[in-house]
């Protein structure tokens, strides 16, 4: 009988030991737990701030495009020989709001919705890079990725890729 109070109490002890050890690891894992939130928030955020420069830069090809399409030139005299960030941003701004409506649909194949995210490109002109086709890949990438979550982002943004960049969004996508 001595033995057996013996390895009970040792039973009680290993049990005591394993529940002090179990809610240490839920402690830590309500911790990660919140550490993973916090990062995921951080990389929403970030992904947000890169979305707008795409965004961004894929509408400014539209407009170098659709200025070339049409024989037109960008105003670039109104910057002047010191090309600052603010100028050129301007500059395009104006050039969007000067594409008209009817000549995006005759020469791009391009419905109002695209003409009304050029009059909305003053919102996001301050994001742009400084070159248009440098985030070519990375966006088509994450198009690519979320085609199943945004679908209908992705058919809004993948129809100006063979137009801006001269292939797909899934080619795009494949550049190195």
């Amino acid at each position: 009988m001595q033995d057996y109070d013996i390895a009970l109490t040792a039973l009680h002890a290993s049990n005591g030991h394993l529940e002090r050890k179990m809610e240490k690891l839920h402690t830590s894992t309500l911790s990660l737990r919140r550490e993973l939130l916090t990062l995921q928030m951080h990389i929403l955020s970030f992904r947000h701030e890169q979305l707008v420069t795409w965004q961004a830069d894929i509408l400014t090809r539209l407009i170098e495009v659709m200025y070339e399409r049409q024989g037109r030139k960008l105003p670039w005299g109104a910057v002047g020989d010191d090309k600052r960030r603010e100028d050129v941003s301007k500059v395009y701004v104006a050039a969007a709001r000067r594409i008209d409506r009817r000549a995006l649909w005759a020469k791009l194949g391009l419905t109002t919705k695209y003409h009304q995210a050029l009059g909305k490109y003053a919102e996001v002109v301050d994001f742009r890079s400084s070159d248009p086709t440098r985030t070519e890949t990375t966006f088509a990438q994450w198009l690519v990725s979320e085609k199943e979550n945004s679908p209908r982002m992705y058919d809004f943004w993948e129809r100006l890729y063979p137009i801006c960049y001269g292939r797909s969004v899934d080619e795009s996508a494949q550049v190195e």
